[in-house]
């Protein structure tokens, strides 16, 4: 069957019955531009950050084409305010869009690294019958003061709760009133049960106190 030029424009069309109407979707506009990948730059792209409760994303700019940019981890929900925060390695897609133009759909992948930190039990000698002052000092290799300020609140309640245990030169676990002078003992800290945002960002390590007993 052939059709004549007219009926070919017409057929172009598909015509959707919907219960709520008529719509039209026809094909795709020929006259748009097709946006040349060599010339978009990407900031931040292919980078890798470390954990600090603020959400990380690229910027993408075409010369100096006023374009609109969003960005989706599926390739198919894109959103202008996609939000990279957790420690992991993300694959993100983008799309740009502009008057004129095709779309133009890519990807970068973006890495958010954990959080390196340390926990180190202080402590200092003591005299026969005293009992030691233990403080916990936690450093890591973020923001000043190593905590997010979303996670403030959280690592400081695991600071007060650290349970400690004493042990001797052995490795046996005995109590303070056991202690002999010039003998060096091990304070171990152990960490309560930390939330799963804690154990995605922060790698915890823990360094044991030692302290002697002056006669």
């Amino acid at each position: 069957m052939k059709f004549t030029k007219s009926l070919k424009v017409v057929l172009c069309c598909l015509l959707v019955l919907s219960c709520g109407g008529i719509f039209i979707a026809c094909g795709e506009d020929k006259n748009l531009l097709t946006f040349d990948s060599s010339m978009f730059v990407i900031y931040g792209g292919d980078g890798y950050y470390t954990y600090n409760g603020q959400s990380y994303i690229f910027s993408v700019v075409y010369g100096n084409k006023e374009i609109d940019v969003s960005y989706s981890l599926d390739k198919k929900d894109f959103k202008k305010d996609l939000q990279l925060i957790d420690a992991n390695t993300y694959q993100v897609y983008f799309k740009v869009s502009a008057e004129g133009y095709k779309d133009y759909v890519s990807s970068e992948p973006i890495t958010v690294r954990i959080v390196e930190s340390t926990l180190e039990i202080k402590i200092d000698d003591i005299t026969l019958n005293e009992i030691p002052t233990i403080e916990p000092n936690y450093t890591s290799t973020i923001i000043s003061g190593g905590i997010a300020q979303r996670d403030e609140t959280e690592i400081n309640e695991i600071l007060n709760e650290i349970t400690y245990v004493l042990k001797d030169s052995q490795g046996q676990e005995i109590e303070f009133a056991d202690v002999e002078p010039n003998i060096i003992y091990t304070i171990e800290g152990i960490l309560p049960d930390i939330s799963e945002n804690l154990d995605k960002n922060y790698n915890i390590s823990l360094i044991n106190g030692t302290f002697s007993v002056i006669a």
